[in-house]
């Protein structure tokens, strides 16, 4: 397992950057979720762990996944609010690609 120590928050800080591989295989479907959602709630994870947070006490794990859940929920928002765009761009690129075919 691979770890990266920083110093944060007057504490030292440890990230673990390997913790989407030492999941277990079908933890998103036993959680309920996708894998993309189990990636970005990992991502949050560790970047929170990259700024300081920490969750070995319950009132440092009440902080932290409150953030994290909140980070997340917005997160997706973004992402469910800029698919239809995505969408249309994908959509245009395929229609102008097609288009050259009629070019002299």
């Amino acid at each position: 397992m691979a770890a990266l120590t920083l110093p944060s928050r007057g504490r030292r800080c440890w990230a673990i950057s390997c913790c989407a591989r030492n999941s277990p295989p079908g933890r998103p479907q036993a959680a309920g979720h996708s894998l993309g959602h189990e990636l970005a709630l990992l991502t949050i994870h560790g970047v929170l762990h990259l700024l300081g947070y920490d969750h070995g006490e319950q009132n440092e794990e009440k902080e932290m996944f409150a953030l994290q859940d909140r980070l997340l929920v917005e997160w997706v928002a973004e992402q469910v609010e800029a698919l239809p765009a995505r969408r249309q761009d994908e959509r245009d690129r395929r229609l102008l690609d097609k288009s050259r075919y009629f070019e002299n």
